[in-house]
């Protein structure tokens, strides 16, 4: 299926020295069905009053902050003045935007609200490692500028869409041992007829190296709490295993376009996250503000939301240091790509420790799709 196309303002200056570097930006949108206008202008810059217009007609804005001037007394530089004051009109027209910052460019001043960016090396562009995290982005800026009916057509096809969501991960005590517990709510909104069957998945990230024979596998709950109009809901599990749950609800009635519904959804087991040091195995962790974790939780947005709220928290006997465990936000695909300080900056995070008990309390508007928002921690030898 062709992926839904999308219109990008494609910021950038237009120096014969930058023209590599903006072909390579708008050769990975064009791959990513992303038509690009403000690319092949004559002139030196685009006149204000027309790259407004330009952006007020765009899905997205795309920019490539280039080095300009040098500022005095810092040992960085100025973006091109017209890419500047078009992020700053995109923002003010609410676009989803993404900014690609040379190595250098001062962006102290860029704003968690006013979209994302990445910073580039020109000797580093066709690396495999930032090609990577380019076409991640951008994909991930086009998903945020398409409509929902848009992304039913598009291969991000879903029957619905979740208004709010919110999650509990809680690590409880066991004898001498822990299993974990993770509870969620979802209100969601159908977005079109015929929707029979509400996918669960639900698997760990983190197998351990060695399965005990006699693992308990996971368990699953589930209670449809309210809908617009009478539906019966039934849990099918297709596959039940020690490292997780896949199944499927089914409706009746099949809902509608317009329908709500909100429903509780339980997992608990010893092996839905590492416990132990022993239990993650050979991964090479993740690296969060220059430290190294070597497991996470969390979750990740297949479905638009309007607000999440996620609760973390890690109990007295598991005697883990606070500093060991830190929120976080990464692009996901088959994993982390990368980290996105940006995201993390635009959440609101609280983080206690009473009596030797850790919690986060995050809270955040729009989550992004394909981005993972959890913690990461270094667990107990």
């Amino acid at each position: 299926m062709k992926s839904a196309e999308v219109k990008a303002f494609f910021s950038c200056s237009f120096s014969a020295g930058d023209r590599e570097v903006n072909s390579f930006f708008r050769a990975i949108c064009e791959g990513l069905d992303i038509s690009c206008a403000n690319v092949d202008h004559g002139g030196s810059e685009v006149p204000p009053a027309m790259a407004l217009q330009m952006i007020e007609s765009a899905d997205i804005v795309i920019a490539v902050a280039t080095i300009r001037d040098k500022i005095e007394g810092k040992e960085s530089f100025r973006m091109p003045s017209a890419v500047s004051q078009e992020i700053a009109m995109a923002f003010g027209k609410a676009k989803p935007t993404l900014v690609f910052a040379e190595d250098g460019v001062q962006m102290d001043g860029f704003s968690p609200n006013f979209g994302t960016y990445q910073t580039f090396s020109r000797s580093k562009l066709f690396s495999a490692e930032f090609l990577r995290r380019a076409i991640a982005s951008i994909h991930s800026v086009k998903l945020g500028g398409l409509t929902d009916h848009e992304l039913l057509l598009s291969q991000e096809t879903t029957d619905f869409i979740a208004e709010e969501a919110s999650h509990l991960f809680e690590l409880k005590a066991d004898g001498q041992d822990f299993y974990w517990y993770h509870a969620t709510q979802r209100s969601i909104l159908v977005v079109r007829d015929g929707c029979e069957k509400l996918p669960i998945y639900r698997w760990s990230e983190f197998p351990p190296p060695s399965l005990p024979v006699n693992a308990c596998p996971m368990n699953s709950k589930f209670e449809l709490v309210s809908s617009s109009r009478p539906l019966n809901a039934v849990l099918e599990l297709q596959e039940v295993s020690p490292l997780g749950v896949i199944g499927e609800v089914r409706l009746s009635p099949p809902a509608r376009k317009g329908d709500r519904l909100t429903y509780d959804m339980e997992f608990s087991g010893r092996y839905l996250a590492p416990v132990k040091q022993s239990d993650v195995g050979s991964s090479r962790g993740t690296e969060v503000f220059g430290r190294n974790f070597l497991c996470y939780e969390g979750i990740v947005p297949v479905n638009r939301a309007r607000e999440i709220e996620l609760h973390f928290r890690f109990p007295r006997e598991y005697k883990i240091d606070p500093e060991d465990v830190e929120f976080f936000v990464a692009s996901f695909s088959h994993g982390i790509d990368y980290i996105v300080e940006s995201e993390i900056s635009r959440a609101e995070v609280k983080k206690s420790c009473i009596a030797g008990s850790v919690s986060f309390a995050v809270s955040l508007k729009s989550p992004l799709l394909r981005h993972v928002y959890g913690v990461a921690w270094n667990p107990p030898s």
